[in-house]
């Protein structure tokens, strides 16, 4: 006998749900009745435009080289979360492939590269590897970038395990979107970017590396979605500057996953 009454087998796509009548009740249908649910990844539905820049998103991603992981689909993730965080989606974009090339992967600023042993350098992200990592930082040890956004503070890294989990790339992006979108507000464009690599009290030290790439990367977006122009978003008049008392915890100047980065790592 099957989940819906009768002997035939019936196969439930994983990440949906299933109507199951009841004992007595009449069946509707000789089809069972899928119900949609979240998709245990995060991907959100998204609007007619939304899923036009979604393709796209995930189209360029996917073109890229990567020997770490296989890409999945996150462009519906990067679209929700940008809007849920205020940020414009061609900077969301310019983030992830800055931070990760669009994978969901740790960084490897230490460790051996691709053992399965904390930090899980270059390893896929998965919920067993985030919670021994954060056993791992609870305790004391050393962070290591996650996912789609490469977040690294302990904070941070809490703060998407408290929304439901640091391995799902909604979590990751919820969070670094929303600490990108807290910089512009509060920082020129080129240093905010700086205070999202490096921590704020040393923003201005990678201005002509990291946030120069992100610039360049951010304007190439803006050209592949196709959407009105996004103007170098300018701080709040009302928030003033503290140059050197950081408010965020330096993040070592961190490589970004980056292609070129990506290949450099593997080789050495």
């Amino acid at each position: 006998m099957t989940l819906d009454g009768s002997d035939r087998a019936v196969i439930v796509p994983k990440g949906v749900a299933m109507s199951v009548p009841k004992p007595g009740e009449p069946k509707e249908s000789e089809n069972p009745v899928v119900i949609p649910v979240d998709d245990p990844n995060g991907v959100a539905p998204v609007d007619p435009e939304g899923k036009r820049l979604a393709a796209v998103i995930d189209a360029y991603f996917a073109s890229l080289p990567s020997n770490l992981a296989p890409y999945t689909p996150v462009g519906a993730v990067i679209y929700d979360e940008a809007k849920k965080a205020n940020l414009h989606i061609t900077s969301a974009c310019a983030l992830v492939e800055q931070e990760s090339a669009g994978r969901n992967v740790f960084g490897a600023d230490w460790g051996t590269r691709h053992a399965d042993a904390i930090p899980f350098a270059h390893l896929p992200v998965t919920k067993a590897r985030i919670q021994k990592l954060v056993a791992h930082v609870r305790a004391g040890g050393v962070s290591n970038g996650i996912g789609l956004t490469q977040i690294t503070w302990r904070d941070f890294i809490f703060d998407a395990e408290n929304r439901g989990g640091a391995h799902l790339p909604k979590n990751q992006c919820a969070v670094g979107f929303e600490l990108l979108a807290g910089y512009y507000g509060r920082y020129p464009y080129l240093e905010a970017i700086g205070a999202y690599n490096a921590g704020e009290s040393n923003r201005r030290s990678v201005v002509g590396t990291y946030s120069k790439q992100f610039a360049q990367k951010h304007e190439a977006w803006r050209a592949r979605l196709g959407v009105a122009g996004e103007a170098p978003p300018e701080p709040s008049p009302e928030t003033p500057e503290t140059p050197d008392e950081p408010t965020t915890p330096p993040r070592s100047r961190r490589t970004p996953l980056t292609e070129k980065s990506l290949t450099r790592k593997l080789r050495s």
